[in-house]
């Protein structure tokens, strides 16, 4: 006999990995030594849209996506809206490949990050110094993303890790 789960398990089960990666991005926010350190800080808000995406599609909604987009934007003081119009775009594209991508082993999943990082970076450094009104250097998104795909694996390990114990 199954037990039928309560509607506060339901919406813990909903809300516990939307609250956890918030309290990452803002954990990732406390400055540790000075402020050039930001631009090393890895990119938690898109592995997370990455990361859930395929691994529960429909978990977690486009508004949910925004939400966490527009605070990450007000952490790291990006222009407002970026993050969200990135996550957003990746959703869009995730969920059209989804049979391509769902099922693949660990590396098939981080190589596929790393295209897609690879692709919306230059979009963000585009959102970002049309938000300026001038060229931005690229190389602090540059350091962003590379530091982005070479800290994937801890990161989604943390998401799998919380969702055993959350989520099951």
């Amino acid at each position: 006999m199954t037990r039928r789960k309560s509607p506060l398990a339901k919406m813990i089960m909903i809300w516990a990995p939307l609250i956890f990666v918030v309290c990452l991005i803002f954990l990732l926010r406390i400055p540790i030594r000075n402020d050039s350190m930001g631009m090393f800080l890895p990119h938690v808000s898109l592995i997370f849209g990455y990361y859930y995406i395929l691994n529960k599609p429909g978990f977690v909604p486009p508004l949910a996506l925004f939400s966490i987009g527009f605070i990450d934007d007000f952490a790291s003081g990006t222009p407002f809206g970026v993050t969200s119009f990135v996550l957003l775009m990746l959703a869009l594209v995730l969920n059209n490949q989804q049979k391509i991508t769902q099922g693949q082993g660990f590396l098939l999943t981080w190589i596929g990050f790393v295209v897609v990082a690879v692709t919306l970076y230059p979009l963000i450094w585009l959102l970002h110094s049309f938000a300026a009104g001038s060229f931005l250097s690229f190389y602090p998104l540059l350091l962003q993303g590379l530091v982005t795909i070479l800290l994937f694996p801890i990161i989604t390990m943390l998401f799998r890790l919380f969702n055993n114990y959350f989520l099951k």
